[in-house]
């Protein structure tokens, strides 16, 4: 409860088990504190190096002690929310896949839950097949029943996906009525004050506004989003949302927009590049180097925007994130189109509509290449 209403009084709940354990001794059930505390650090104080601390503490616990349903909850905190910043994100779904099976084969109903919940909302960032995902979701969701609250969650993501796939599933079918839309789920969440349902919903309209190039629709769900308290918290969502706000900004500036988007998307880029020096592995690193080349095509750096688009491509494709090599692939097409390199444009655009089908974002590829005008374009 207290945070999915991001309370204020869960760091200071946090720090007192940690004290307590530290005071009195060091049990299994101490694990699931320390890997809050991990977390808080990089919330709250920015600090890696004691987030890291902190992970490592924990998982020392975890893998020294049996199974129950604490270390499960656990285990869940540590690599959902702290653990994923130093790693990559096919080593955070396969540990979230290991819990699965251990709270499920101990009868654990709800860490199981909470842990497909994540490793598919992990693999959907991983660039996973959208399709696959989708099925993965429908068949989480007719476990979900009891458990609606956390089934509201999953049906957002499932949301998503539709939007990016262009097409409906029966998710919503599984509840007879009892959840009939994500616009009852936003009431819902409104009236029980569930901050964190509020902002996955305003996130993923800002997600699908994004992608589909509503930018002005983005940033006012953008605004509403770091209104909330729980933004304050990061996740690889929200982080997410400022790596396309990045993008937004840098496009607004070469869209004669003001020097405050320029400043905008400076921010954004300092962040990533942080964030990308963590480890050589996370999911940063093309990332960082996309917003790189947009700062690079926003001072009218041709080559150096060149040269770190094609790195962007390069790095997303090498770790296997065929969602961002079509992103990088878009973006630098829209670059090209700016400075009337034509011919190279369009194979950019091209490439990223093969990405993007390749993903299983049908309905965004079907975007890209109407907006870009492909269909006109020999093969």
């Amino acid at each position: 409860g207290a945070y999915r209403s991001s309370s204020p009084f869960l760091p200071l709940i946090t720090c007192a088990v940690v004290n307590y354990s530290l005071q009195n001794g060091v049990y299994e059930e101490s694990a699931l504190s320390f890997a809050c505390l991990g977390y808080f650090k990089i919330a709250l104080a920015g600090d890696y190096k004691e987030a890291r601390y902190w992970a490592n503490a924990t998982a020392l616990i975890l893998n020294t002690s049996g199974t129950n349903s604490i270390l499960n909850r656990a285990s869940i905190v540590l690599h959902s929310f702290v653990q994923h910043f130093f790693v990559s994100t096919q080593e955070t779904i396969f540990s979230l896949l290991n819990i699965n099976k251990t709270a499920a084969a101990m009868g654990d109903v709800e860490s199981a839950i909470y842990s497909m919940l994540f490793s598919l909302r992990f693999s959907f960032y991983a660039g996973e097949n959208l399709s696959l995902l989708l099925n993965s979701f429908c068949e989480l969701l007719r476990t979900m029943k009891r458990y609606k609250e956390v089934a509201k969650v999953a049906l957002i993501d499932v949301v998503m996906i539709e939007a990016l796939i262009g097409t409906k599933s029966n998710a919503f079918d599984v509840f007879e009525g009892t959840i009939p839309t994500e616009d009852f789920i936003l009431a819902d969440a409104k009236a029980t004050q569930n901050i964190v349902s509020i902002e996955l919903i305003h996130l993923r309209r800002y997600f699908t506004s994004f992608w589909f190039g509503d930018y002005q629709k983005a940033n006012e769900l953008y605004d509403v989003v770091i209104s909330l308290p729980s933004h304050k918290l990061p996740k690889l969502w929200s982080i997410t949302s400022q790596y396309y706000r990045g993008i937004i900004a840098f496009h607004l500036y070469r869209e004669g927009e003001g020097e405050e988007w320029f400043d905008e998307g400076k921010k954004m880029l300092q962040k990533f590049e942080h964030l990308a020096k963590l480890s050589p592995t996370n999911s940063f690193q093309s990332k960082f180097l996309l917003l790189q080349a947009e700062s690079y095509a926003s001072s009218c750096e041709i080559i150096n925007a060149k040269m770190v688009f094609e790195a962007s491509i390069k790095s997303a494709r090498d770790h296997g994130y065929i969602n961002d090599q079509g992103l990088a692939f878009e973006c630098y097409g829209k670059f090209l189109a700016s400075i009337v390199d034509n011919n190279a444009a369009l194979n950019c655009f091209k490439s990223a509509h093969v990405c993007y089908s390749q993903w299983g974002a049908l309905a965004l590829a079907e975007h890209v290449w109407n907006k870009n005008k492909l269909s006109t374009c020999n093969e």
